[in-house]
């Protein structure tokens, strides 16, 4: 049978049938059906206002009081619904407003043609042109799609080929069994409700991990000219440091420093042994309670039994010490590493009934360090702090592979104290190999309160509003800057690492009086790209299920709320590092 031959689109040239017409006539039928919408100004609904919007918010009806409010991306839940659209002009609160639903709307500005605009979820009533993602353990957020950006200045709204769903999303990182509820609209029809989970990991083009963290370096932190403090040579007595009589003892020296620094070394003289004490040498830096050794360690450590000399000054050194401050009760603590030396195997540290020595005392435990028996006995000892010098700024350079849109920063910070300053991480050219000045475009971040961070580690993300762009295989540098002023005892350490830096493309370095220096370390960072990686799918099962690594039930874990709340559970046995759950309404 012969076909007919279309005359219109046949190539005589490849004898067949070019795509070249009938793409051109779908691009004209969308012009014209642009045309239209333009001429007859799209959808709108006239609503009273909930609160004060401005134009071109975005907004939704609220069914609750049918309202009009602005979107909020990053409730909880999302204030979102599914009549939205744009404000068309400013309105008060109560006063009729009008809400676009559909068509073409004027009046934006910088918006990059035929890509998506979703709700913020910075600022309620905002848009964004980047696909929002939740970031790990920091609470929940919604993916709400507005439209389609046909201009710099103009958006279709809500065309018909685009998912109109809302996303409420939170990531988080479970072990078994644990659960995390996510809170959306209303939603009553249990089939309409979508229930997914993705194994997820932000993009990162360069970063240098937590786990090389081993010193810390402070921004507008303690300063101190260093000291020794000694004890001057306290002799006839001794100390035990191992088993006396069946009973493992533990001995503790109180000192004061008469000038504030860091802790680069520490002496102890020891007796002779009593028999042959077979652990090794243990050792710590405590502080203070109540006239006792306390519960925090500031630094710890060990000396190997070959390398404990009797008889003897023995000397350690530290890498990086802990801040000590001037006036300010410490202990050295020394004890055996093995919890039951034989019998009468013991050091003796060399000491001195009445001691001498006016700004402290001895401690001894014979419970492991559970508790201590202080009395007027003195070691023999000196410990030695080095001069810090506060730092005004940090920086560590970075350098990405290839041209990067940064959504954020992730340092890993913690606080001391009770900071009360904010944060702020500007990425900065260089020059010379150390920050110049100058900002890239766009490229200081939000601030992050001081008095938000932990006293343990743990990443603190410092996101940009707009995300700038780093070109590929250039010298960049994270500068960490605060608000607060010196002190001794309120400020913020950057984790580094100062034993073995291996992060090629950069180096940290302090900022002292308008001078940069390098601290020959690596500061621990991420560099985050716009956007999330979705590693692979997870199965989501009903809530009973064995077959599944997560399933999923509506309400909260005791199933309360089954119309605005689900509920996830992991049941991999191994737990996620990091998943994404997703509610789709």
């Amino acid at each position: 049978m012969v076909h007919p031959v279309d005359t219109v689109n046949y190539d005589p040239l490849s004898a067949g049938v070019s795509t070249v017409a009938p793409i051109n006539t779908a691009l004209g039928q969308l012009s014209y059906a642009i045309t239209q919408l333009q001429n007859s100004g799209g959808g709108t609904v006239t609503v009273t206002a909930g609160e004060s919007l401005a134009a071109r918010d975005t907004g939704y009806v609220n069914p609750a009081d049918n309202k009009l409010y602005a979107i909020d991306a990053d409730a909880a839940p999302a204030l979102a619904g599914a009549t939205r659209g744009f404000v068309q002009a400013a309105v008060s609160a109560s006063a009729s407003a009008t809400l676009v639903y559909s068509g073409i709307m004027s009046g934006f500005s910088g918006l990059t043609a035929w890509q998506y605009v979703y709700a913020d979820t910075t600022s309620a009533g905002t848009i964004t042109q980047t696909r929002p993602a939740p970031s790990l353990d920091s609470g929940q957020m919604a993916i709400v799609p507005m439209g389609v950006a046909i201009s710099a200045t103009q958006i279709l709204i809500l065309p018909s080929n685009m998912d109109l769903g809302i996303r409420y999303q939170a990531r988080y990182s479970p072990a078994l069994d644990e659960t995390i509820t996510v809170q959306h609209g209303k939603n009553t029809d249990g089939f309409g409700r979508v229930y997914r989970a993705y194994v997820t990991q932000d993009m990162g083009p360069t970063q240098y991990g937590s786990s090389n963290q081993d010193s810390d370096v402070a921004i507008q932190g303690p300063s101190g000219a260093g000291a020794t403090e000694s004890s001057g040579t306290q002799s006839g007595h001794s100390g035990y440091i191992g088993d006396t009589g069946g009973v493992d003892y533990r001995m503790a020296q109180s000192f004061q420093m008469s000038a504030a620094g860091a802790i680069s070394q520490f002496t102890f003289t020891l007796l002779a042994n009593t028999g042959t004490p077979t652990g090794d040498l243990g050792w710590e830096i405590r502080d203070n309670n109540a006239g006792k050794p306390g519960s925090t360690v500031l630094e710890s450590g060990s000396i190997a039994n070959a390398s404990v000399t009797a008889s003897a000054q023995n000397t350690v050194n530290i890498t990086n010490g802990a801040y000590l401050a001037a006036s300010t009760t410490y202990w050295l603590v020394l004890y055996s590493t093995v919890a039951n030396e034989a019998t009468n195997n013991k050091w003796n540290w060399q000491a001195k009934l009445s001691g001498t020595y006016a700004n402290g005392n001895r401690a001894y435990s014979s419970n492991g360090g559970t508790s201590w028996t202080t009395d007027a006995v003195d070691h023999t000892f000196t410990v030695t702090t080095s001069a810090v010098t506060s730092n005004d700024s940090l920086a560590q350079g970075v350098q990405v592979s290839s041209v990067t849109s940064v959504k954020s920063v992730k340092l890993w910070l913690r606080k001391s104290g009770t900071p009360a300053g904010n944060l702020t991480v500007k990425i900065e050219t260089d020059s010379s190999g150390s920050p110049s000045g100058t900002v890239v475009t766009n490229g200081t971040s939000a601030t992050v309160a001081a008095s938000s961070l932990a006293t343990s580690y743990g990443w603190i993300e410092f996101t940009f509003s707009t995300p700038p762009s780093l070109s590929a295989s250039t010298q960049y540098h994270l500068v960490l800057e605060t608000t607060d002023t010196q002190s001794n005892t309120n400020y913020v350490e950057w984790g580094a690492d100062g034993s073995s830096p291996s992060y090629a493309s950069g180096e940290m370095k302090h900022e002292r009086s308008a001078t940069w220096s390098a601290e020959s370390k690596d500061a621990v960072f991420k560099v985050i790209s716009d956007g999330i990686e979705y590693i692979n799918p997870v199965m989501v099962d009903w809530w009973s299920s064995t077959r599944a690594d997560m399933v999923a039930q509506a309400g909260d874990s005791g199933s309360a709320d089954g119309d605005t709340k689900s509920t996830f559970k992991c049941k991999a046995s191994a737990g996620f590092a990091d998943v994404t759950v997703e509610v789709v309404i």
